[in-house]
């Protein structure tokens, strides 16, 4: 009850500050939307968390109702004769068996087919594979088959942007230092670096 009055005498104090007063309103009809949503999430989990078990339970039943194996008849193997074996090494057959060929072994091929090389008188472009390895896995980008034209380009002259106002102890750490040109011929996939 104290605090109920405590409200009242801030309500009624925040009604002579009107820009206070539709702060505070609003603050409060915010939380009150954000606790309902809260509670509809809340309603909508424990429902799903209801069905999921529920699944899980009849799931379990149908597991449990899988039919078992026959039963085996005791007496049935024990008047059953042994296999039959020329040598009296009555373990050499399961060894065998394991190390027979599977049936249909030689028929089959491959599961990618080669194809054919064909070698023509001019170098064909040819397609590369890029991978891309990721945090959570790897893909791999067909590259499309190019021809590597060398291109001669000159070099530019680098302009460093205005230093402005810097002190002149910060120009000099900023100035860039003066460089020899050079070009980069690109061979067979080797990279030569020379000096014009």
């Amino acid at each position: 009850m104290e605090a109920d009055q405590d409200l009242r005498a801030l309500f009624n104090f925040l009604r002579r500050e009107p820009v206070m007063f539709l702060r505070l309103q609003r603050f409060l009809l915010r939380t009150i939307q954000f606790e309902r949503s809260l509670m509809t999430l809340l309603d909508d989990t424990n429902r799903r968390m209801d069905e999921i078990e529920g699944r899980n339970a009849q799931e379990e039943m149908e597991e449990d109702a899988v039919p078992q194996e026959p039963e085996f008849d005791e007496a049935e193997a024990e008047s059953a004769p042994l296999p039959e074996n020329d040598d009296d090494d009555g373990e050499s057959w399961p060894y065998e068996a394991e190390w027979a060929p599977l049936p249909n072994d030689e028929n089959e091929e491959p599961a990618v087919q080669v194809a054919p090389m064909e070698m023509s008188g001019t170098e064909e472009p040819v397609e590369s594979i890029r991978e891309l390895v990721l945090r959570t896995r790897t893909m791999q980008i067909p590259v499309p088959a190019t021809h590597e034209v060398l291109a001669a380009v000159t070099p530019e002259e680098f302009h460093p942007a205005d230093l402005g106002d810097l002190p002149e102890q910060l120009q000099r750490e900023l100035q860039v230092p003066q460089a020899e040109p050079y070009t980069v011929v690109r061979e067979q996939g080797n990279n030569n670096i020379g000096n014009l």
